[in-house]
């Protein structure tokens, strides 16, 4: 993400919980489950991805291919800063958003 993080978050095997877009306010949110230790975590915990001021917003999703790997996480892999873009790839489709601001939060959101 944009902004400096004390460590490296790794989303890979993370489960998608949801997804909110509020096209007026130009903000989306993610809600996940992830591993803070993907090597030695054997529980997800809730994590909050939110986008201000999103100028573009892609996403596909294979519903059916999510639910069949959701036990092994919905995330295979994501970059959380290409030239102002975050890439989360699924196992069954992508997210790309554009934004000015980009935080990731521990914890579920209000």
């Amino acid at each position: 993400m944009r902004k400096q993080q004390k460590r490296e978050i790794e989303l890979h095997d993370a489960q998608l919980v949801n997804l909110q877009v509020d096209y007026h306010k130009s903000e989306i949110t993610v809600d996940v489950l992830y591993y803070r230790d993907p090597i030695n975590d054997q529980i997800r915990v809730p994590a909050t991805l939110t986008f201000r001021k999103v100028t573009s917003f892609s996403h596909i999703a294979d519903l059916k291919q999510l639910k069949t790997n959701r036990a092994a996480g919905d995330v295979s892999n994501w970059w959380s800063d290409v030239d102002g873009k975050t890439y989360i790839y699924l196992a069954g489709g992508c997210m790309i958003v554009e934004a000015k601001s980009a935080k990731f939060q521990e914890g579920t959101r209000s």
